[in-house]
Protein backbone atom coordinates (compact mmCIF):
# COMPACT_ATOMS: atom_id res chain seq x y z
CA UNK A 1 0.00 0.00 0.00
CA UNK A 2 2.81 2.47 1.01
CA UNK A 3 4.48 1.88 -1.87
CA UNK A 4 1.97 3.00 -4.49
CA UNK A 5 1.37 6.00 -2.24
CA UNK A 6 4.78 6.29 -3.27
CA UNK A 7 4.45 6.26 -6.48
CA UNK A 8 1.29 8.56 -6.41
CA UNK A 9 3.32 11.29 -4.76
CA UNK A 10 5.88 10.57 -7.10
CA UNK A 11 3.71 11.06 -10.21
CA UNK A 12 1.79 14.21 -8.42
CA UNK A 13 5.67 15.72 -7.80
CA UNK A 14 6.85 15.28 -12.07
CA UNK A 15 3.30 16.72 -12.16
CA UNK A 16 4.21 19.95 -10.47
CA UNK A 17 7.78 19.48 -12.41
CA UNK A 18 6.22 19.98 -15.69
CA UNK A 19 3.70 22.86 -14.27
CA UNK A 20 7.04 24.81 -13.15
CA UNK A 21 8.33 24.33 -16.12
CA UNK A 22 5.64 25.95 -18.52
CA UNK A 23 5.25 28.43 -16.22
CA UNK A 24 9.51 29.24 -15.77
CA UNK A 25 8.88 32.96 -16.77
CA UNK A 26 7.44 33.86 -13.47
CA UNK A 27 8.78 34.49 -10.06
CA UNK A 28 8.89 31.30 -8.45
CA UNK A 29 8.71 29.30 -10.70
CA UNK A 30 12.71 28.30 -10.61
CA UNK A 31 12.21 27.86 -6.77
CA UNK A 32 8.74 25.91 -6.98
CA UNK A 33 10.83 23.48 -9.88
CA UNK A 34 13.36 22.88 -7.63
CA UNK A 35 10.76 22.11 -4.88
CA UNK A 36 8.66 19.40 -6.67
CA UNK A 37 12.36 17.76 -8.42
CA UNK A 38 13.39 17.35 -4.63
CA UNK A 39 10.02 15.89 -3.17
CA UNK A 40 9.94 14.05 -6.07
CA UNK A 41 13.35 12.06 -5.36
CA UNK A 42 11.90 11.82 -1.69
CA UNK A 43 8.86 9.99 -3.06
CA UNK A 44 10.48 7.62 -5.71
CA UNK A 45 13.57 7.17 -3.47
CA UNK A 46 11.33 5.94 -0.58
CA UNK A 47 9.43 3.65 -3.04
CA UNK A 48 12.51 2.14 -3.70
CA UNK A 49 13.54 1.52 -0.47
CA UNK A 50 10.10 -0.16 0.79
CA UNK A 51 10.47 -2.59 -2.39
CA UNK A 52 13.26 -3.51 -1.95
CA UNK A 53 14.77 -6.56 1.20
CA UNK A 54 18.44 -6.11 1.80
CA UNK A 55 19.72 -3.86 4.31
CA UNK A 56 22.58 -2.29 1.56
CA UNK A 57 19.87 -1.69 -0.77
CA UNK A 58 17.40 0.24 1.72
CA UNK A 59 20.46 2.42 3.05
CA UNK A 60 21.22 3.45 -0.72
CA UNK A 61 17.70 4.63 -1.17
CA UNK A 62 17.21 6.57 2.29
CA UNK A 63 20.92 8.21 1.25
CA UNK A 64 19.11 9.35 -1.75
CA UNK A 65 16.33 10.47 0.09
CA UNK A 66 18.71 12.64 2.19
CA UNK A 67 19.10 15.15 -0.90
CA UNK A 68 15.20 15.80 -0.86
CA UNK A 69 15.27 16.12 2.82
CA UNK A 70 18.32 18.51 3.18
CA UNK A 71 17.23 20.63 0.06
CA UNK A 72 14.53 20.59 0.20
CA UNK A 73 13.85 23.23 3.05
CA UNK A 74 16.22 25.88 0.60
CA UNK A 75 13.85 25.61 -1.71
CA UNK A 76 11.23 26.41 0.75
CA UNK A 77 12.83 29.59 1.64
CA UNK A 78 14.00 30.82 -1.75
CA UNK A 79 10.23 30.25 -3.42
CA UNK A 80 9.03 32.06 -0.34
CA UNK A 81 11.76 34.92 -0.83
CA UNK A 82 11.30 35.14 -5.01
CA UNK A 83 7.30 34.50 -4.43
CA UNK A 84 6.77 37.96 -2.05
CA UNK A 85 9.97 39.83 -3.97
CA UNK A 86 11.96 39.91 -1.07
CA UNK A 87 14.98 37.68 -2.62
CA UNK A 88 17.30 40.73 -2.66
CA UNK A 89 17.52 40.80 1.01
CA UNK A 90 19.72 37.06 0.88
CA UNK A 91 23.24 38.34 0.50
CA UNK A 92 25.85 36.12 -1.16
CA UNK A 93 27.54 35.14 2.43
CA UNK A 94 24.21 34.16 3.88
CA UNK A 95 23.25 31.78 0.45
CA UNK A 96 26.68 29.94 0.54
CA UNK A 97 26.27 29.37 4.57
CA UNK A 98 22.97 28.10 3.70
CA UNK A 99 24.58 25.41 0.87
CA UNK A 100 27.62 24.27 2.21
CA UNK A 101 25.45 23.14 5.51
CA UNK A 102 23.66 20.83 4.16
CA UNK A 103 26.11 20.16 1.75
CA UNK A 104 28.93 18.87 4.23
CA UNK A 105 25.77 17.03 6.09
CA UNK A 106 25.29 15.08 2.83
CA UNK A 107 28.76 14.52 2.63
CA UNK A 108 28.83 12.94 6.06
CA UNK A 109 26.07 10.62 5.15
CA UNK A 110 27.40 8.88 1.69
CA UNK A 111 30.98 8.32 3.85
CA UNK A 112 29.45 7.40 7.21
CA UNK A 113 30.53 3.60 6.74
CA UNK A 114 34.38 5.30 7.40
CA UNK A 115 34.19 7.75 10.36
CA UNK A 116 30.24 7.18 11.69
CA UNK A 117 29.31 10.98 12.20
CA UNK A 118 26.16 10.73 11.10
CA UNK A 119 24.87 7.60 12.57
CA UNK A 120 25.02 5.58 15.47
CA UNK A 121 23.23 2.12 14.48
CA UNK A 122 21.96 1.16 10.93
CA UNK A 123 19.59 -2.00 10.97
CA UNK A 124 16.46 -3.96 9.70
CA UNK A 125 13.85 -4.27 12.62
CA UNK A 126 11.66 -7.09 12.82
CA UNK A 127 9.38 -6.26 9.95
CA UNK A 128 11.88 -5.51 7.98
CA UNK A 129 12.15 -1.90 7.98
CA UNK A 130 15.29 -0.12 8.31
CA UNK A 131 15.88 1.57 11.33
CA UNK A 132 18.91 4.07 11.79
CA UNK A 133 20.10 5.95 15.15
CA UNK A 134 21.15 9.22 14.65
CA UNK A 135 23.96 11.71 16.09
CA UNK A 136 23.74 14.81 17.93
CA UNK A 137 25.84 16.44 14.83
CA UNK A 138 22.86 14.74 12.87
CA UNK A 139 20.46 16.26 14.65
CA UNK A 140 21.90 19.34 14.28
CA UNK A 141 22.26 19.70 10.22
CA UNK A 142 18.73 18.71 10.36
CA UNK A 143 17.67 21.18 12.86
CA UNK A 144 19.43 23.87 10.83
CA UNK A 145 17.47 23.22 7.29
CA UNK A 146 14.26 23.18 10.11
CA UNK A 147 15.10 27.04 10.83
CA UNK A 148 15.46 27.31 6.83
CA UNK A 149 12.52 26.45 6.43
CA UNK A 150 10.84 28.05 9.43
CA UNK A 151 12.56 31.30 8.24
CA UNK A 152 10.71 30.72 4.71
CA UNK A 153 7.70 30.55 7.03
CA UNK A 154 7.73 33.66 8.20
CA UNK A 155 8.33 35.47 4.99
CA UNK A 156 5.23 34.21 3.62
CA UNK A 157 2.80 34.40 6.60
CA UNK A 158 4.12 37.74 6.88
CA UNK A 159 3.06 38.71 3.11
CA UNK A 160 -0.42 37.66 4.06
CA UNK A 161 -0.82 40.51 6.04
CA UNK A 162 0.35 42.93 2.78
CA UNK A 163 -2.67 40.80 0.60
CA UNK A 164 -6.04 40.69 0.26
CA UNK A 165 -8.87 38.46 -1.63
CA UNK A 166 -7.58 35.91 -4.14
CA UNK A 167 -3.74 36.69 -3.15
CA UNK A 168 -4.49 36.10 0.11
CA UNK A 169 -5.93 33.10 -0.32
CA UNK A 170 -2.94 31.83 -2.96
CA UNK A 171 -0.62 32.06 -0.22
CA UNK A 172 -2.14 30.18 2.19
CA UNK A 173 -2.84 27.18 0.17
CA UNK A 174 0.79 27.99 -0.33
CA UNK A 175 1.70 28.12 3.20
CA UNK A 176 -0.35 25.00 4.18
CA UNK A 177 1.09 22.87 1.08
CA UNK A 178 4.27 23.38 2.13
CA UNK A 179 4.18 22.82 6.00
CA UNK A 180 1.75 20.28 6.50
CA UNK A 181 3.86 17.83 6.09
CA UNK A 182 6.56 19.33 8.69
CA UNK A 183 3.27 19.66 11.10
CA UNK A 184 2.61 16.42 10.40
CA UNK A 185 5.99 15.04 11.24
CA UNK A 186 6.20 16.65 14.76
CA UNK A 187 2.68 15.32 15.67
CA UNK A 188 3.97 11.74 14.84
CA UNK A 189 7.36 12.56 17.09
CA UNK A 190 5.21 13.36 19.81
CA UNK A 191 3.08 10.44 19.62
CA UNK A 192 -0.19 12.30 18.60
CA UNK A 193 -0.53 10.47 14.95
CA UNK A 194 0.31 6.86 15.97
CA UNK A 195 1.36 5.02 12.35
CA UNK A 196 3.34 2.07 11.71
CA UNK A 197 5.12 0.76 9.04
CA UNK A 198 6.43 2.90 5.90
CA UNK A 199 3.12 4.92 6.28
CA UNK A 200 4.99 6.68 9.14
CA UNK A 201 7.95 7.48 6.40
CA UNK A 202 8.57 11.18 6.53
CA UNK A 203 7.70 10.42 2.47
CA UNK A 204 4.34 9.82 3.15
CA UNK A 205 3.48 13.29 5.17
CA UNK A 206 4.47 15.00 1.72
CA UNK A 207 1.44 13.67 0.37
CA UNK A 208 -1.21 16.12 1.61
CA UNK A 209 0.91 18.79 1.07
CA UNK A 210 1.51 17.98 -2.87
CA UNK A 211 -2.03 17.37 -2.88
CA UNK A 212 -3.18 20.99 -1.60
CA UNK A 213 -0.42 23.07 -3.92
CA UNK A 214 -1.91 21.22 -6.76
CA UNK A 215 -5.37 22.37 -5.89
CA UNK A 216 -4.28 25.73 -5.15
CA UNK A 217 -2.44 25.61 -8.61
CA UNK A 218 -5.38 24.47 -10.39
CA UNK A 219 -8.46 26.76 -8.48
CA UNK A 220 -6.02 29.79 -8.03
CA UNK A 221 -3.28 29.91 -10.49
CA UNK A 222 -0.70 29.91 -7.67
CA UNK A 223 1.70 31.16 -10.14
CA UNK A 224 0.39 33.22 -12.84
CA UNK A 225 0.29 36.06 -10.71
CA UNK A 226 1.89 36.65 -7.57
CA UNK A 227 1.39 39.00 -4.75
CA UNK A 228 3.33 41.77 -3.34
CA UNK A 229 3.51 44.34 -0.71
CA UNK A 230 0.28 46.02 -1.76
CA UNK A 231 0.54 48.73 1.14
CA UNK A 232 3.33 50.29 -0.42
CA UNK A 233 2.39 50.26 -3.92
CA UNK A 234 -1.39 50.34 -4.42
CA UNK A 235 -2.23 52.21 -0.94
CA UNK A 236 0.35 54.95 -2.32
CA UNK A 237 -1.55 55.72 -5.48
CA UNK A 238 -3.92 58.64 -5.50
CA UNK A 239 -6.13 56.85 -8.42
CA UNK A 240 -8.52 54.30 -7.54
CA UNK A 241 -7.71 50.71 -7.82
CA UNK A 242 -10.80 47.85 -7.57
CA UNK A 243 -10.16 44.31 -8.77
CA UNK A 244 -13.30 41.98 -9.78
CA UNK A 245 -13.02 38.27 -10.00
CA UNK A 246 -14.55 36.48 -12.57
CA UNK A 247 -17.96 36.97 -11.23
CA UNK A 248 -18.23 40.55 -10.60
CA UNK A 249 -17.66 40.77 -6.62
CA UNK A 250 -15.01 42.55 -5.56
CA UNK A 251 -11.61 40.98 -4.45
CA UNK A 252 -9.41 44.27 -3.64
CA UNK A 253 -9.72 47.80 -3.50
CA UNK A 254 -6.62 50.45 -2.45
CA UNK A 255 -6.98 53.39 -0.12
CA UNK A 256 -8.25 55.69 -2.70
CA UNK A 257 -10.64 53.66 -4.11
CA UNK A 258 -12.12 53.14 -0.41
CA UNK A 259 -12.52 57.29 -0.17
CA UNK A 260 -13.88 57.58 -3.45
CA UNK A 261 -16.43 55.32 -3.18
CA UNK A 262 -16.82 55.71 0.89
CA UNK A 263 -16.67 52.14 1.61
CA UNK A 264 -14.54 53.22 4.98
CA UNK A 265 -15.71 49.56 6.33
CA UNK A 266 -14.23 45.92 5.97
CA UNK A 267 -17.94 44.63 4.32
CA UNK A 268 -16.55 45.22 0.63
CA UNK A 269 -14.54 42.17 0.47
CA UNK A 270 -16.27 39.86 -1.95
CA UNK A 271 -19.71 42.15 -2.30
CA UNK A 272 -21.25 42.69 -5.76
CA UNK A 273 -20.49 45.11 -7.73
CA UNK A 274 -24.00 45.79 -8.45
CA UNK A 275 -24.05 46.60 -4.23
CA UNK A 276 -21.51 49.30 -4.59
CA UNK A 277 -22.02 53.00 -5.71
CA UNK A 278 -20.48 51.97 -8.59
CA UNK A 279 -22.64 51.92 -12.15
CA UNK A 280 -22.99 48.33 -12.18
CA UNK A 281 -24.28 47.54 -15.57
CA UNK A 282 -21.81 50.18 -17.74
CA UNK A 283 -18.90 47.43 -15.31
CA UNK A 284 -19.84 44.38 -15.94
CA UNK A 285 -20.73 45.03 -19.51
CA UNK A 286 -16.85 46.15 -19.57
CA UNK A 287 -15.56 43.54 -17.47
CA UNK A 288 -17.35 40.96 -19.54
CA UNK A 289 -16.66 42.12 -22.94
CA UNK A 290 -12.86 41.31 -22.59
CA UNK A 291 -11.83 44.12 -24.69
CA UNK A 292 -8.67 45.42 -23.75
CA UNK A 293 -9.26 48.45 -22.16
CA UNK A 294 -13.15 50.53 -22.02
CA UNK A 295 -12.52 53.82 -20.72
CA UNK A 296 -16.20 56.03 -19.57
CA UNK A 297 -16.95 58.82 -17.45
CA UNK A 298 -19.12 58.30 -14.69
CA UNK A 299 -21.06 60.72 -11.56
CA UNK A 300 -21.38 59.59 -7.82
CA UNK A 301 -23.80 61.93 -5.80
CA UNK A 302 -25.80 64.84 -6.24
CA UNK A 303 -26.16 68.48 -6.32
CA UNK A 304 -23.05 69.92 -4.65
CA UNK A 305 -21.93 66.66 -3.38
CA UNK A 306 -21.73 65.63 -6.98
CA UNK A 307 -18.58 64.15 -8.13
CA UNK A 308 -17.27 62.89 -11.36
CA UNK A 309 -14.60 60.06 -11.86
CA UNK A 310 -13.03 58.43 -14.93
CA UNK A 311 -12.64 54.85 -14.95
CA UNK A 312 -10.38 52.35 -17.37
CA UNK A 313 -11.20 48.74 -16.68
CA UNK A 314 -8.56 45.93 -18.48
CA UNK A 315 -10.13 42.22 -18.36
CA UNK A 316 -7.28 40.10 -16.53
CA UNK A 317 -7.28 36.93 -19.12
CA UNK A 318 -6.31 33.29 -18.57
CA UNK A 319 -4.60 30.83 -21.35
CA UNK A 320 -7.04 30.54 -24.08
CA UNK A 321 -8.35 34.13 -22.83
CA UNK A 322 -10.04 32.13 -19.59
CA UNK A 323 -11.77 35.52 -18.11
CA UNK A 324 -9.91 35.63 -14.21
CA UNK A 325 -11.58 38.88 -13.49
CA UNK A 326 -10.84 42.87 -14.10
CA UNK A 327 -8.36 45.27 -13.05
CA UNK A 328 -10.42 48.89 -13.00
CA UNK A 329 -8.46 52.06 -12.56
CA UNK A 330 -10.76 55.31 -11.23
CA UNK A 331 -9.71 59.19 -11.65
CA UNK A 332 -11.23 61.72 -9.84
CA UNK A 333 -11.75 64.31 -11.95
CA UNK A 334 -14.29 66.72 -9.38
CA UNK A 335 -11.62 69.73 -9.05
CA UNK A 336 -10.91 69.20 -12.56
CA UNK A 337 -14.24 69.97 -14.01
CA UNK A 338 -15.07 72.54 -11.18
CA UNK A 339 -11.74 74.15 -12.42
CA UNK A 340 -13.23 73.72 -15.74
CA UNK A 341 -16.36 75.14 -15.07
CA UNK A 342 -15.38 77.79 -13.15
CA UNK A 343 -13.24 79.01 -16.24
CA UNK A 344 -15.98 78.94 -18.12
CA UNK A 345 -17.92 80.96 -15.97
CA UNK A 346 -15.24 83.36 -15.53
CA UNK A 347 -15.07 83.51 -19.63
CA UNK A 348 -19.28 84.07 -19.93
CA UNK A 349 -18.86 87.14 -16.77
CA UNK A 350 -15.57 88.56 -18.89
CA UNK A 351 -17.96 88.42 -22.58
CA UNK A 352 -20.91 90.02 -21.04
CA UNK A 353 -18.98 92.65 -18.90
CA UNK A 354 -17.28 93.89 -22.28
CA UNK A 355 -20.56 93.87 -23.73
CA UNK A 356 -21.32 96.10 -21.26
CA UNK A 357 -18.76 97.92 -21.74
CA UNK A 358 -18.77 98.83 -25.14
CA UNK A 359 -22.28 99.54 -25.24
CA UNK A 360 -21.43 101.95 -22.55
CA UNK A 361 -18.57 103.97 -24.49
CA UNK A 362 -20.95 104.50 -27.24
CA UNK A 363 -24.20 105.51 -25.84
CA UNK A 364 -21.33 108.38 -23.62
CA UNK A 365 -19.39 109.55 -26.96
CA UNK A 366 -23.00 109.40 -28.69
CA UNK A 367 -24.45 112.06 -26.09
CA UNK A 368 -21.18 113.91 -25.94
CA UNK A 369 -21.59 114.05 -29.57
CA UNK A 370 -25.36 115.25 -29.38
CA UNK A 371 -24.03 118.06 -26.91
CA UNK A 372 -21.66 119.30 -29.30
CA UNK A 373 -23.83 119.89 -32.12
CA UNK A 374 -26.44 121.76 -29.64
CA UNK A 375 -23.41 124.66 -28.12
CA UNK A 376 -21.20 124.16 -31.79
CA UNK A 377 -18.09 123.67 -32.87
CA UNK A 378 -16.00 125.08 -30.43
CA UNK A 379 -17.50 123.08 -27.46
CA UNK A 380 -16.63 120.29 -29.45
CA UNK A 381 -13.17 120.62 -29.78
CA UNK A 382 -13.20 121.43 -26.25
CA UNK A 383 -15.05 118.39 -24.98
CA UNK A 384 -12.55 116.33 -27.49
CA UNK A 385 -9.54 117.82 -26.07
CA UNK A 386 -10.71 116.62 -22.56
Amino acid sequence: MAAWLFLFGGLLSLSGVVYAYRVRKMPGALPLFALFALTGIIMFASGREELLPGLADKLLWRNVQQIGYLYAPLSVLWLALTYTREGSKLTRQTVVLMLAIPTAGLILIYTDSFHHLMRVQVYLNEAGILVIQRTMLNQAIYGFSLLVSLVGLYVLVRSVFYTRGVQRRQLLYLIVGMYLPSVLAFLRGTGLLDYQGYTASIGITYLPGLMIVGWGVLRYHLFDSVPFPRNRLFDMMSEGIVVLDADGRLQDLNGAARRMLRMHDDMWQRRHVSDTPLPSERWLSAHRDRVEIVSFDFALGEGEDERQFTAKITPILHRNRVLLGSLSVLTDRTEERRRELALRQAAVTDGLTGIYNRNGFIDELTRVLEQAREQGGGALVARARH
